[in-house]
């Protein structure tokens, strides 16, 4: 934009409607990537004598 040029109302409603339009849909995407849970590794391991599989470890690292 070089000097004073002038910008319509129109022009100035439609790029900022746009802009706000773009940083909505910015916005919803990136909460939808963060919503999503990690996968859950369960290890198996039997520790002295029997096979309990109730007794699981959960390992989780933060």
């Amino acid at each position: 934009m070089s000097g004073n040029t002038k910008i319509t109302r129109r022009r100035f409603l439609a790029l900022a409607g746009g802009t706000a339009g773009l940083a909505a849909l910015a916005c919803c995407g990136l909460t939808g990537l963060a919503g999503r849970q990690p996968a859950v590794e369960f290890i198996e391991s039997s520790c002295g004598e029997g096979d309990d599989v109730e007794n699981r470890v959960l390992k989780g690292c933060a």
